[in-house]
């Protein structure tokens, strides 16, 4: 009976905690990811860190993204975490300009619009010379705000774990009530400045506001 009462904790717990959390977890593989390219093709793939595998994406000068299509209420998971480590900054890379619009990772958070080809977005960056917290407006489609989480070489190398608001941040960005989130994609990218570059992404989650 007190092991059966206790097997009944535990299940709550962790339905608990599954209630308040959304994990992208690549340790699961790919499954549900899929390409968008640019120009050209990053290579994108499952590599084991450690214990664990992890994602590496290589940019040798060219551009493509992951996308993984969802249904996030934002009011409910309102913040966003993940999990990601790069090589190096790009030495050419200028935020805001299409020459040097390249990052070595990126995340994207795309949000519900009654017309798909005008969706807004929130582009968080690994900047290599915008101060962080900078806000631009992407040179090749306004709709999207990039925000800088990381800037400069100072990380390169080692994992960094990034938490962000996400009604905060959409407020910040482009005002008013947020809207339902309908995709996250991660991507790695060097065709404007013709560099190449490494990235890795290990997770990344939506959870519940902090008590």
């Amino acid at each position: 009976m007190k092991k059966l009462l206790l097997l009944l904790v535990l299940f709550t717990a962790l339905s608990a905690y599954a209630a308040e959390t959304v994990t992208l977890d690549f340790r699961q593989g790919l499954k549900g990811w899929k390409e968008k390219k640019f120009s050209g093709q990053v290579e994108y793939q499952l590599v084991q860190d450690g214990d664990h595998q992890v994602l590496q994406a290589q940019s040798k000068g060219q551009a493509s993204a992951l996308i993984y299509w969802l249904k996030i209420d934002p009011h409910k998971y309102s913040r966003l975490r993940w999990r990601w480590k790069i090589e190096r900054v790009l030495e050419k890379g200028q935020a805001g300009v299409k020459a040097g619009d390249d990052y070595p990772a990126r995340i994207y958070i795309v949000f519900d619009s009654w017309l798909p080809n005008f969706a807004r977005s929130i582009n968080y960056i690994w900047a290599s010379k915008l101060a962080a917290e900078s806000v631009v407006v992407n040179p090749y489609y306004r709709r999207s705000i990039m925000l800088a989480v990381e800037s400069g070489s100072g990380k390169a190398g080692q994992w960094v774990v990034e938490e962000r608001d996400l009604v905060a941040d959409y407020r910040k960005v482009f005002g008013g009530d947020i809207p339902r989130i309908r995709a996250i994609a991660v991507m790695t990218d060097g065709d404007n400045t013709g560099e190449s570059v490494f990235a890795w992404f290990d997770w990344i989650e939506f959870t519940a506001e902090k008590n």
